[in-house]
């Protein structure tokens, strides 16, 4: 039976803006010939979403006959976007046993909404390849991949290194002198090369008195060439070379932008205004799948008398690492409330038992498999971390009880309030060469009914 397979060349997991390529194989298995059609290819967006709560604006998309290539058609969700069609071959004829190889190459856009699973909206990239015989009605077949946002802050960090990368590199002069040697580095000549050829032409065809005028001849192309080729030695008169970023650019913004700079230090305090810990981060900006650590240091009563010894005493941390999800204002049903089209999601969660305790730390995983921070049209994602502080006036003597064998044990009723504190961080993608992801073939028999790879 004839078979169609596809796959996806690299790893099956891009950023905004980069190209997705993929493999086309049609394989005749049967004994007699196989005549196509055609055979195209797309990829498109899809969005599955909570219609009590958001709603889509999209354009209504037209009826398109049975024998015509729709790859949205029978998928799960609305369509958000989908590129031009790529017609990869017309009037296909394979014989026995034969097969033909296809390649096609698709241009994420810059703002495509990336691959999110959320409470409200979920999108999911997909590339659809499909196929019609002259007998049978036009068979489909999906392959999803993930993508990856690149914020604008991510794009100036790999702009900036990959023009660094660019940039021309000066070597100094290594040429025996009398001089004592410096580390200056000598640079070519800041006045343009053709004025500098011109003042020298003049001066060297300048006649002297009694001396025949030479003859004037036109320049040959010969002459036009070495001009040129004199001209492209100065640096400061070629031309610009374009910018072109590719994957391992922005890998390098990503470690610009997620590499620990100085610690970010915060002094808590109650609702009165009395401290009691002081909170320590390594950074600001975490990547996908690394571990986001925190030091709590408890004020202790110093016994110089600068310190009230009345301090509040921390029983117990909750630290809470909390994906926010909120739903854009053009995309919101009307007259839903503004609290409602946020929702709060716990990724990961630590317990810590502070009583008497002088220091203690926590450590949190964001998880590979969810979203980064991001902004669209649709939907904004944003990254907290929650803390939920038990705190008590006790004395530090009644917070833990002796026992007659020397042990120590925490008492059985103690007064205490509960204190809430959120603090937003940024969470990066990680490398695409890091983010794991399932890459495997789907085929299609075109003498069955529509496939799809979920």
């Amino acid at each position: 039976m004839a078979q169609l397979q596809i796959a996806i060349l690299e790893s099956g997991v891009f950023y905004e803006g980069f190209q997705v390529a993929a493999r086309v194989v049609v394989t005749n298995n049967t004994d007699s010939t196989l005549n196509l059609a055609w055979i195209s290819a797309q990829i498109h967006c899809q969005c599955t979403f909570n219609r009590t709560r958001v709603r889509l604006a999209l354009p209504r998309r037209p009826s398109v006959q049975a024998n015509a290539f729709n790859p949205t058609t029978g998928a799960v969700g609305t369509c958000v976007y989908e590129s031009e069609p790529t017609v990869l071959a017309c009037d296909v004829k394979l014989g026995s046993s034969e097969s033909r190889e296809y390649t096609c190459r698709f241009q994420l856009p810059r703002k495509v909404p990336p691959t999110h699973k959320g409470d409200a909206l979920s999108f999911t990239h997909q590339l659809a390849v499909g196929a019609q015989s002259f007998t049978d009605p036009a068979r489909v077949v999906r392959l999803p991949f993930r993508v990856l946002p690149v914020s604008d802050e991510l794009l100036k960090a790999a702009r900036e290194g990959s023009q660094q990368a660019l940039m021309p590199s000066y070597k100094p002069s290594t040429e025996p002198t009398d001089q004592v040697s410096s580390p200056i580095v000598h640079l070519p000549s800041l006045i343009p090369a053709n004025s500098v050829r011109t003042r020298l032409s003049k001066q060297a065809t300048k006649p002297k008195p009694g001396t025949p005028t030479p003859e004037v001849r036109p320049s040959t192309p010969s002459d036009d060439e070495s001009i040129a080729a004199a001209e492209d030695i100065n640096p400061f008169q070629a031309k610009p070379r374009q910018l072109v970023l590719k994957t391992r650019d922005i890998s390098h913004g990503i470690s610009c932008l997620s590499r620990r700079r100085r610690a970010c230090h915060y002094k808590l305090n109650t609702s009165s205004g009395e401290a009691f810990a002081v909170l320590t981060l390594p950074k600001r900006r975490f990547r996908l799948g690394e571990d986001i650590t925190g030091v709590f240091r408890f004020l202790q009563p110093k016994e110089d008398g600068t310190e009230p010894n009345a301090l509040p005493s921390c029983l117990k941390v909750a630290v809470g690492l909390q994906r926010k999800e909120t739903i854009g204002a053009g995309a919101r049903v009307p007259g839903l409330a503004i609290k409602d089209s946020s929702t709060m999601v716990v990724m990961d969660a630590q317990q810590l038992p502070t009583i008497n305790a002088v220091n203690s730390g926590f450590t949190l995983s964001a998880p590979m498999i969810a979203a980064p921070s991001f902004y669209c049209d649709f939907v904004a994602v944003e990254w907290l971390l929650s803390f939920e502080f038990a705190l008590s006036k006790a004395p530090p003597q009644q917070l833990l009880l002796t026992t007659p064998e020397g042990d120590m044990l925490p008492p059985n009723k103690v007064s205490a309030s509960l204190m809430s504190w959120s603090m937003p961080i940024i969470v990066v993608p990680a490398a695409a060469t890091q983010v794991p992801h399932k890459n495997p073939t789907v085929a299609l028999d075109l003498g069955l009914g529509d496939s799809n790879a979920n």
